[in-house]
């Protein structure tokens, strides 16, 4: 029986799996980050003017960044362990609206 990635218990692994398969497929990134964190989920929407971005953190860390790849802008903020955080990003790399995201200055 074929079980789901996603219950294994080993993030990282999971991450490397995910990264090596978009690669085989040429799927241009929507972000780029270099968070270590496999606890720390960032999961993109694109639209046609902005880009939402949904985080989720199911670690003790509490710092989440990240590269929006139209804008090319950086996005660094703090979110909490158990929290999710929304934030709309414009083309240009302006925030439009958020949601529980506290930007680190």
């Amino acid at each position: 029986m074929a079980w789901p990635l996603e219950l294994n218990d080993d993030l990282k692994a999971i991450g490397e799996i995910y990264r090596y398969v978009l690669g085989v497929a040429k799927v241009a990134p929507v972000y780029t980050t270099d968070l270590p964190d496999p606890g720390i989920l960032i999961c993109p929407t694109q639209m046609e003017k902005a880009t939402l971005y949904v985080l989720t953190s199911e670690s003790s860390s509490a710092n989440a960044f990240f590269r929006d790849a139209a804008s090319g802008k950086e996005f660094a903020g703090k979110l909490e362990p158990g929290r999710a955080a929304l934030l709309l990003v414009g083309v240009k790399g302006e925030v439009l609206a958020s949601y529980d995201w506290k930007g680190l200055h």
